[in-house]
């Protein structure tokens, strides 16, 4: 078996055209899709606060708030490879731009059932349902959308600034949404306010999306023939081969499962509970908690972009230290009474994560060929789309007894996490592309 799996192949070998073609750092299609990025963030982390808090407001319960997370996940994780397969097929630019105004008529739809005072907290439960169909869709979709507009040697740098500009936003972004919700005497019509902002700049998003490739909106044409639905399960079996079939692949797919299932929940479910049972300031002081993990993420894709790539060795130990870190964070926020330690733990776990995550994006996509992007993107971010849900749902039941308990039992079990990646075979056996590959791929 090569460990290299298949050998990755350019472009235009590979795809149609699609009005995207490959280019500088700074072109004019990634310069749009930046500014798509940057403005629809606002919204996804004002949606971030708002949900969760709108569902703690209505409810009072931990419990439904992770039974409301893990819906929302559920459905994200079972239309993930779908979404990577269309996206293969046809194109992921027309994809986002769909997400968009759906997210555009949800965020109207929230913010007049808030305002009138008829929201109830079912009502949170089918759109939720939505948003996690719409997701699996998009996410394969903004992972395989960036290699087809620059060249594989800028990859690192524009998937950088990418996950940067979406950091920026996570900083600023909970904390106003925070002073919003905070204004106003009573938290629902803050919350009203925060999701038709949120709406805004939806229409932005899918404005600078419309005007990518000169505004031409190209879907690909596809070659297959026969029954449809059999062409997309092929296309998926095929996917996940192709991943199983590859060693590094596999590991980093793994591993990034196993991280998310122990993180995620505690952080999504826990982080609300902490800031509304344990510290004064409400969603104020939850909006700075997440900016400091924002912030922190913002400063590990800087370092990312500007330091040297390191090899199968530095990426091992960047994982383990990773892990350990977050079990120290974990730890940390079991018994922490002070917000600002907690803000500090989650900043310095930030870094590490954000400079891990371009590092193991960047890896997984030049590891990838053309034609595949969507599918592997699509299988790698469900590794941590169908581990989010149940690592939700669990969270939730377990910080509806005991807030502490969740943290310590997720920090010991990130220390097991990090064992296991110290001792593991991947990174010692395969090797990074070579420099003729590379170069072969750049352009």
């Amino acid at each position: 078996m090569n460990d290299q799996g298949p050998a990755p192949t350019t472009r235009e070998d590979v795809r149609p055209d699609t009005g995207l073609h490959p280019g500088s750092l700074w072109n004019r299609d990634f310069v749009l899709l930046c500014v798509s990025s940057f403005i629809g963030s606002i919204g996804a982390q004002f949606g971030l606060l708002a949900i969760p808090w709108l569902a703690l407001q209505l409810s009072g319960s931990p419990l439904a708030l992770g039974a409301l997370l893990g819906l929302e996940g559920m459905t994200r994780a079972a239309l993930m490879l779908v979404g990577g397969a269309i996206c293969d097929a046809y194109a992921p630019r027309p994809i986002l731009l769909a997400g968009a105004c759906i997210n555009i008529c949800l965020s109207i739809l929230m913010a007049t059932l808030i305002w009138t005072g008829t929201v109830q907290l079912w009502i949170l439960f089918p759109i939720a349902l939505v948003t996690g169909a719409l997701s699996g869709f998009t996410i394969p979709a903004s992972g395989s959308i960036v290699p087809a507009m620059v060249t594989q040697n800028h990859l690192q740098s524009a998937n950088a600034i990418i996950m940067g500009s979406q950091q920026i936003i996570g900083i600023f972004g909970p904390v106003i949404a925070g002073m919003v919700i905070g204004f106003f005497d009573k938290a629902l019509p803050g919350i009203s306010v925060v999701f038709a902002i949120s709406a805004l700049t939806f229409i932005v998003s899918a404005a600078s999306l419309t005007a990518i490739g000169r505004g031409k909106i190209q879907w690909l044409q596809t070659t297959t023939t026969g029954d449809w639905l059999t062409s997309l399960k092929n296309s998926i079996v095929s996917g996940v081969a192709y991943v199983t079939g590859n060693p590094e692949l596999r590991f980093f797919t793994i591993g990034a499962g196993l991280a998310n299932l122990l993180v995620i929940g505690p952080i999504i479910v826990g982080i609300p509970v902490l800031a509304a049972q344990r510290f004064s300031g409400g969603a104020q002081t939850f909006g700075l908690l997440l900016a400091s993990l924002s912030a922190g993420g913002l400063t590990g894709f800087a370092l990312a972009a500007s330091l040297p790539k390191p090899g199968n060795t530095g990426i091992r130990v960047a994982m383990v230290s990773l892990m350990t870190a977050m079990a120290i964070m974990m730890t940390g926020l079991a018994f922490s009474q002070n917000v600002w330690l907690d803000a500090a733990l989650l900043l310095f776990s930030g870094i590490g994560n954000g400079y891990l995550t371009v590092l193991i994006l960047t890896r997984v996509q030049l590891a990838t060929a053309a034609d595949m992007q969507g599918r592997v993107m699509s299988i790698f971010m469900l590794a941590g789309a169908g581990a989010a849900p149940l690592s939700q749902v669990i969270s939730g039941a377990i910080a509806q007894q005991d807030v502490t308990l969740l943290f310590c039992g997720a920090g010991a079990l990130c220390l097991l996490l990090s064992a296991w990646i110290a001792n593991h075979a991947a990174l010692k056996t395969s090797a990074r592309p070579s420099a003729a590959d590379r170069a072969a791929n750049a352009g």
